[in-house]
């Protein structure tokens, strides 16, 4: 951590715990790096890297929960989460534009999975 100004921290789906997420705020905030969300799908064989086809609601429900567990972690640690790249294969999704983009705030239009995902994002930052 002394060489990086933010860390991406996965959020457990993909890869990472309770145990690996509170270590890791607890060490960048001593080292004065700011965390961010990495949340990715339920993917752990593969690593997040595959495709999963989610209903949209669920996907929101997804993403938010990966961010709420690391926002949880972050303020044991005295941090706030700042910054926010999706993982592997929902990272890869978005790019694409398969209705995925993140960054977004409710009220944009797009297709109902981007809505659902915006929303978690939205209420991430809230």
């Amino acid at each position: 951590m002394k060489i990086i100004k933010s860390a991406s921290v996965a959020c457990g789906f993909h890869a990472g715990d309770a145990n690996t997420m509170h270590r890791l705020c607890t060490l960048a905030k001593e080292q004065g790096v700011s965390v961010g969300a990495h949340p990715g799908f339920n993917d752990l064989w593969g690593f997040g890297r595959r495709r999963i086809q989610m209903q949209p609601q669920d996907l929101e429900y997804v993403v938010a929960y990966q961010i709420g567990a690391l926002q949880a972690m972050a303020s044991y640690a005295g941090l706030k989460v700042t910054h926010l790249k999706a993982h592997g294969a929902l990272n890869n999704m978005a790019a694409e534009g398969r209705g995925l983009r993140h960054g977004h705030r409710p009220g944009h239009q797009g297709s109902r999975q981007e809505h659902h995902l915006r929303r978690a994002l939205w209420v991430a930052d809230a």
